[in-house]
């Protein structure tokens, strides 16, 4: 179950909605949707931490997922087939089969660019130290140009607080309750959790493969792999250790649907991109040509391109 899958879910069991903004923020999301087309996911919530949302929660993670949509005339600047730069969109996603999808197999200098540009940036985590949290606060993650921020509890990694504009949603009990029965996992991990993976590419990659396994439905294992590991990486960035880091990236670049561009510019940015096409769109992953970090994800279905660019810090509570 992902994200909008608890949106649909608890939608069924809603009335209207007694705040005017956020009627209108369900209309923005609705309009321009096929009919049994899904809205694309969001940036904000990977899939396991949605599963503990609210009612109230799912409507505000419905109002996030639309985006601003481009003014007229905003620069569209081609770096890869579908790449988007500098437009911010809702995007409506292709609807899903019962039959699993196949991955877009990419060119040959599509493919070697992805390769490099992972290359690249494993050799650039060499120096990337992962972010210490002390223990009783916060990571926040401010997700732009939308005002999206998220306050997440260190030893887990899940949201306990979640920011649409100016409107806030208490979340994670369910997270909680799950870590403190079940303690650390690829999906509620801790610092010290994400440093103990393996530092072998491939004995990674197999990791995150079994562990996906269950999840693998209508679309391909490659596009659950690569899906997963952007929305994971909104969550875990920042405490990654250098090896691990390596090892991620390395892992990516052994999966063979995966293709990138050396240089593109997102929101104003430079930053080297990898991706992922499937069913005629398109997943990015965007990372810091520099450091090697993970500072975004996009995608491009229906011919929308959208885009959330990262910023990840240290603070003293939830809320600050």
């Amino acid at each position: 179950m992902n994200e909008m899958d608890t949106v649909r879910r608890f939608r069924a069991e809603l009335a209207e909605p007694p705040d005017d903004r956020l009627a209108r923020a369900r209309r923005r999301l609705t309009s321009g949707v096929e009919e049994g087309h899904a809205p694309a996911r969001g940036w904000w919530v990977r899939p396991s931490l949605s599963l503990g949302l609210g009612a109230a929660a799912a409507v505000v993670v419905a109002a996030v997922v639309a985006v601003a949509v481009a003014p007229a005339g905003a620069p569209e600047q081609a770096a890869g087939p579908g790449t988007p730069t500098g437009v911010n969109a809702s995007q409506p996603a292709p609807a899903a089969t019962k039959t699993a999808s196949t991955a877009q197999v990419p060119g040959a200098a599509e493919r070697q660019a992805g390769i490099a540009v992972l290359e690249a940036a494993a050799a650039s985590a060499v120096g990337q130290q992962p972010l210490q949290v002390p223990v009783g606060q916060f990571l926040k993650v401010r997700t732009m140009p939308e005002e999206h921020v998220m306050w997440l509890q260190p030893r887990g990694c899940y949201p306990v607080l979640i920011q649409v504009d100016s409107e806030r949603e208490p979340v994670g009990a369910e997270e909680a309750a799950r870590f403190a029965a079940q303690g650390p996992s690829l999906d509620l991990p801790t610092a010290e959790f994400l440093a103990g993976l393996p530092t072998d590419p491939a004995a990674l990659l197999q990791r995150l493969r079994t562990h996906l396994q269950p999840q693998v439905h209508a679309w391909s294992a490659d596009h659950t792999l690569f899906d997963w590991v952007a929305g994971w990486m909104h969550h875990v960035d920042p405490l990654l250790t250098p090896a691990v880091r390596a090892s991620l990236y390395k892992a990516l670049a052994l999966v063979p649907s995966v293709w990138g561009v050396a240089s593109t510019t997102v929101g104003g940015r430079t930053v080297a991109a990898v991706a992922q096409t499937e069913r005629d769109g398109v997943t990015y992953l965007y990372l810091d040509p520099a450091t090697g970090r993970a500072v975004g994800q996009g995608t491009l279905f229906g011919g929308q391109p959208g885009f959330g660019l990262w910023e990840f810090s240290v603070v003293a509570s939830a809320g600050a």
